[in-house]
């Protein structure tokens, strides 16, 4: 057998987890009742060119996950995940201006050098929409070269905030220099995904990680633009590339799940446990790891309309804050999926529409605007519709629409603010779940990462924690690699922890932001 067809030992472990039969999967095929048929080789032909993964899929074969096509991007050297793992490291010593930070920190990569290398494929799957409608994803898969004697569970990668257009993908972004200023690629943040992803594959797990649908055929009619933290959008994503993983290697998978998100990803994360209670998984969910989760109030995005927002209090001021252009992210890619093509560019002055319009298909997350800021513009009454700023503004901050200008478009929205961070409710209510978060953390600060504790408290979930004093938004990532990946095992494999997190809990000082508190 080639290394092409290998698969990494898990450190040793020597637990097989059953496997479950997802009976809400009709092409999915029988339960192996835990015995260990393994095979490392994909079920798939993987014989198709880069780009055929991003046009028309044609007539969408049936079957949550079912793989359309796929690419062999080959071997991964253990060199080059060693050079990747060792280059990983997370700097807030300066701000994006180039002037000192105080509080920062550099981090880098904590944990255990890689055993093997990896394999890369890329697969295009079908899914479905936020809105009900088909639709289809790329995603990344990681299979590591050496063998394994045993099943391993599923393991989904969410990543964090990239950008709404196409070329802001995971799997479409390449090496090389970082744009400052209106980027057109997802390289500002894909430090981010690879401090997530190259601990993993250097500790054997097989990792899946999508674009979500939207990104794929982008543009094309019935295919709106991925939506921001659109919570069935994103984990009807999220949860079908299980599926589709578990159709590709079939017979080195088990049908159960392991889970981890950063930052929107840990949104993600969070938000499918939810969406499984009626879209399901392949098998059961066994864990869920979020770093410095996306959890708090998303009414947090309408409140940007707000003239607050623009004050030293709210500090929402472009490119002084990411506030202002993933508040445009949100509400057009919303407008889009659910209120249909065009509607997204309305909720804006028309004579900043085709700027919006040109952020939103154009530039991935970025330092700098420059072209949102062109002619003076710096706050949300500079760009959105004046109709939409009174009715949403104050509706988003009050947390009610009484007396405002349009109360039918504010009910809308705090509709759609109120659905996307669920409360954990059924079997999402039993899944056990690690939150991880850095105390120097400026991206998502101390007092919004308490609104998602708060929230997170409310379910009957096994919680544990762990924080770090001395990370950031990404080093938590890096410096607790490590005892991520012994929470994982002992989900995955029932092996005891071995390693400790400087803090079990947060700090009892920190509160909820007072601004935007939980719904």
């Amino acid at each position: 057998m080639d290394g092409r067809a290998r698969l990494l030992a898990l450190g040793g472990l020597t637990l097989a987890l059953a496997a479950c039969l997802d009976t809400n999967d009709a092409d999915q095929g029988s339960a192996d009742g835990g015995r260990a048929f393994v095979s490392f080789q994909p079920a798939v032909a993987c014989d198709a060119k880069p780009e055929q993964l991003y046009g028309d899929p044609g007539r969408l074969p049936n079957g949550r996950g079912a793989i359309i096509r796929c690419v062999d991007d080959g071997l991964i050297s253990k060199e080059e995940v060693t050079r990747r793992l060792a280059a990983l490291q997370a700097d807030s010593r300066k701000g994006a201006d180039g002037t000192p930070n105080p509080g920062g920190v550099r981090n880098t990569y904590q944990g255990a050098a890689p055993k093997s290398g990896a394999n890369r494929y890329r697969v295009l799957y079908r899914t479905e929409r936020g809105n009900g409608e088909p639709g289809s994803s790329v995603a990344l898969i990681y299979v590591p070269e050496k063998p394994s004697t045993q099943k391993v569970p599923l393991l989904l990668l969410a990543r964090g905030s990239r950008g709404q257009a196409a070329a802001c993908a995971v799997s479409t972004t390449t090496d090389g220099p970082v744009d400052q200023s209106d980027a057109e690629d997802g390289r500002v943040t894909q430090g981010d995904f690879e401090a997530m992803l190259w601990p993993l594959v250097a500790n054997g797990f097989i990792v899946i990680v999508t674009d979500s649908a939207g990104y794929a055929n982008y543009g094309a009619p019935g295919n709106p633009p991925p939506a921001y933290a659109e919570l069935a959008d994103v984990g009807k994503s999220f949860l079908d590339s299980a599926h589709a993983l578990k159709k590709f290697l079939p017979e080195a998978t088990t049908y159960d799940s392991l889970m981890v998100g950063h930052s929107q990803g840990g949104h993600t994360v969070l938000g499918s446990l939810q969406v499984a209670n009626e879209y399901p998984a392949p098998g059961r969910i066994l864990g869920a790891v979020v770093y410095a989760p996306l959890w708090f109030a998303q009414r947090a995005w309408g409140a940007v309309l707000n003239p607050i927002a623009a004050t030293d209090l709210g500090g929402v001021v472009l490119n002084k804050s990411s506030g202002l252009p993933v508040s445009i992210w949100y509400h057009y890619t919303h407008a889009e999926l659910l209120d249909g093509p065009g509607e997204g560019v309305k909720l804006f002055k028309p004579e900043v529409q085709a700027v919006i319009k040109d952020f939103v298909e154009t530039t991935c997350w970025s330092n700098l605007y420059e072209k949102l800021g062109e002619d003076g513009r710096t706050v949300a009454a500079d760009f959105y519709d004046p109709a939409l700023v009174d009715a949403v503004g104050d509706g988003a901050l009050a947390r009610s629409c009484a007396g405002v200008s349009d109360e039918p478009l504010c009910e809308k929205w705090l509709a759609r603010y109120r659905a996307d961070p669920p409360t954990l409710t059924g079997k999402a209510a039993t899944i056990p779940i690690l939150v991880a978060y850095g105390l120097k953390d400026q991206a998502i600060d101390s007092k919004r990462f308490q609104c998602a504790v708060d929230k997170l408290r409310e379910s009957s979930n096994e919680l544990a924690f762990c924080i770090d004093p001395d990370a950031n938004h990404v080093g938590v990532i890096l410096n607790q690699s490590s005892y991520v990946t012994d929470w994982l095992n002992k989900q995955g494999f029932d092996t005891p922890m071995t390693t400790k997190c400087p803090a079990s809990a947060p700090p009892r000082d920190l509160e909820c932001d007072p601004l935007l508190p939980n719904d």
